[in-house]
């Protein structure tokens, strides 16, 4: 028996090799690229998990601080018993101490409480104006970590009515315990 390949004529043949050469060709080229992006895709799999490993190896190490920093949390961070309370109390703590720097508070509006995974919130919005120097000493003092008040944003631009002055459009919260 012949082979069907024997019964073609040289410029069939030719035409068949060229054909299939383009097919292997065609294929090989899928392949690779399938191949190359998996090495990729495994290559970057690899290094997120030996990234991850390399931060908990770290947090193992120094476990005796995070233990002692948990603690430190559960003592030191306020419970929120009355959101209301907290805004205002909050609100009146920001006006005392922007007086004390002479900043003058306006357009104060107290958010509803927010709640996260490891802690609660209540915030306030508010623009400050005063001079650079007595804004930077507010915020400095505003931030204690003892206190967990924290200023979540915060856009500051030169006052329209008075060049000398920064005004300052923030948001400060404080953090409560779950």
């Amino acid at each position: 028996m012949s082979s069907p390949f024997e019964k073609m004529s040289a410029r069939e043949r030719v035409l068949a090799i060229v054909v299939g050469s383009i097919f292997l060709l065609i294929f090989n080229v899928v392949g690779i690229k399938f191949f190359l992006k998996q090495v990729t895709a495994y290559r970057q799999q690899l290094s997120t998990q030996a990234s991850a490993w390399q931060a908990q190896q770290i947090l193992l190490e120094k476990k005796d601080f995070w233990q002692k920093r948990a603690a430190w949390l559960q003592t030191a961070q306020p419970k929120l018993t009355s959101p209301e309370r907290a805004g205002s109390e909050l609100l009146d703590a920001i006006q005392a101490l922007a007086a004390k720097n002479h900043l003058t508070v306006q357009n104060p509006a107290i958010n509803p409480a927010m709640k996260t995974a490891n802690y609660q919130s209540v915030s306030i919005n508010l623009e400050a104006t005063g001079l650079w120097p007595d804004t930077i000493s507010f915020l400095q003092q505003l931030q204690k970590p003892s206190d967990f008040v924290v200023v979540e944003s915060a856009g500051v631009k030169i006052d329209p009515n008075d060049n000398t002055k920064m005004q300052s459009e923030l948001k400060i919260a404080k953090w409560y315990a779950l």
